[in-house]
């Protein structure tokens, strides 16, 4: 299982959302966490990978080929996807150590290119944790033919509270 991460340049994770990363990775038997190149979230998510030995991607966005308002929106559907494809671009500078879709995508608060990812992700049937709102956690299956993530164990029975991914409305 691949895990996807994504969320602002301007958010740093708590430590407490960090170590449920580090859970949802243990407890779904993940193979690898995929990152963005960005300051933030990507950042932080990518020093307590190092520190922790979690295996991880980072995937880098197209700034000069695809331009701002494209190269990062088209690397978190590639990365999403699992396909080293950019836009309409190879990206040569992603060295993939696996291949395939993720299957959770792991989202902390963002701006536009969160939102997207989240959009993106849902329309992949991938499901989406949160692991730091005001509520202890927050996990949302939004693909019901995968097998569900036993949302009570997996967090150590804290309680779970289920999110529209469209409009954050709980």
């Amino acid at each position: 299982m691949i895990i996807a991460v994504t969320g602002g340049r301007e958010v740093t994770p708590s430590p407490e959302s960090l170590e449920r990363l580090a859970a949802i990775y243990t407890e779904t038997s993940a193979t690898l966490v995929r990152i963005g190149d960005a300051r933030g979230v990507d950042t932080a998510v990518r020093e307590f990978c190092e520190a922790r030995g979690i295996p991880h991607e980072v995937w880098f966005a197209r700034w000069n080929a695809l331009g701002r308002q494209r190269a990062g929106f088209a690397r978190n559907e590639a990365m999403l996807r699992g396909t080293p494809m950019l836009g309409d671009e190879l990206a040569a500078d992603v060295d993939l150590t696996s291949s395939g879709p993720a299957s959770l995508l792991v989202t902390w608060p963002g701006g536009n290119g969160t939102a997207d990812c989240r959009r993106a992700a849902k329309s992949l049937g991938i499901r989406i944790a949160v692991p730091e709102t005001p509520s202890p956690i927050a996990v949302v299956d939004v693909f019901a033919s995968l097998p569900p993530i036993d949302a009570v164990a997996l967090f150590g029975g804290r309680r779970v509270v289920c999110l529209d991914v469209e409009t954050d409305a709980r």
